[in-house]
């Protein structure tokens, strides 16, 4: 055995372990997306308009104003905020509420004028249903069914989403998210 063939294994035994790594921490369509984005960054095409997700961002900017913030990108439901029952919140369900269960979706980032900022961030959002203890000591939570519905899942017309109270007694009341990682569509 010569020692260009023994170099050329180690070489081909580092290489194959180096891209074995990498593949176990990026998927095949995240690298599809990388790779598509720095050919069109040297190229000089924007191909971000022709995207799904700019299609999501007005699709939610164009429902009213409750539903208008980026980090709704991938709701289906009535926001937390509009409960009148002992403070329902963007990070957790009301305490006349019980907590169900979740879903999970990669918005794009935007600046308060609008502007897209090329960042990407995880959004969770959870059902919160039923009535949890006493209307009179807990509040009524049929009062989080008041608030406007937003509809910002991507897909045009909108398709409903399944209730996800999971378990939880009661009927859907409202949704609360919490803004995660950096992610990659």
């Amino acid at each position: 055995m010569s020692d260009n063939e023994f170099e050329e294994n180690r070489f081909d035994r580092t290489t194959a372990l180096v891209l074995d790594g990498f593949s176990q921490r990026v998927s095949r369509r995240s690298m599809l997306v990388r790779v598509g984005k720095f050919v069109f960054s040297i190229l000089g095409v924007s191909a971000l308009p022709l995207l799904p997700v700019d299609r999501i961002v007005r699709m939610v900017e164009a429902q009213g104003s409750g539903c208008h913030k980026w980090q709704l990108c991938g709701i289906w439901g009535r926001l937390c905020t509009t409960c009148s029952c002992c403070a329902g919140t963007q990070q957790f369900c009301p305490r006349c509420t019980y907590q169900g269960g979740f879903w999970a979706t990669c918005c794009p980032v935007r600046t308060a004028t609008g502007e897209l900022t090329g960042e990407y961030r995880n959004v969770k959002y959870t059902d919160c249903c039923g009535q949890q203890g006493t209307i009179a000591n807990n509040g009524d939570s049929a009062s989080c069914l008041t608030g406007e519905f937003c509809q910002g899942n991507g897909f045009e017309p909108p398709v409903g989403q399944p209730i996800w109270c999971d378990g939880a007694p009661g009927a859907y009341r409202c949704t609360h998210y919490q803004v995660f990682g950096i992610c990659y569509p």
